[in-house]
């Protein structure tokens, strides 16, 4: 490996450091709320698309409601902001912030009243938790 390096020119090598100390640049929200939406969609089984739609089947509104939760435990967004990344424009579907609120209420307090939904819950935490976000 050291011999590899020594064919380097000095300036080549310059860059090569450089680049490697370089901070590593954080993550913007939208990035966050792209990798936790994918990995909410993963657990449930179900696409971005479906997730945006105003479907009130169980399935649909509660992996809905566990993004919102996510979204605003791992992430800067105001629930103004989560309802508006949760809703689809181009299909005239929107959430507002009262939808966000009530979602964090909803998980909360599904999580304290049934042991395999809060296990599901710490299923997906486990999962965000391995992306690093920061």
């Amino acid at each position: 490996m050291i011999a590899q390096l020594e064919t380097y020119s000095p300036n080549y090598m310059h860059v090569l450091i450089q680049d490697a100390l370089k901070p590593i640049e954080p993550k913007s929200e939208g990035q966050k709320a792209d990798e936790i939406l994918k990995v909410v969609c993963d657990f449930y089984m179900i696409t971005p698309e479906k997730i945006r739609e105003r479907i009130r089947r169980r399935h649909i509104v509660l992996s809905r409601q566990v993004l919102m939760y996510m979204l605003k435990k791992y992430t800067k967004m105001s629930y103004k902001m989560i309802g508006e990344y949760c809703s689809d424009p181009e299909r005239y579907i929107y959430f507002d912030h009262t939808t966000a609120i009530y979602s964090l209420q909803t998980v909360e307090a599904l999580m304290s009243s049934d042991p395999i939904y809060k296990q599901d819950i710490e299923t997906i935490t486990k999962r965000i938790n391995r992306l690093s976000l920061n």
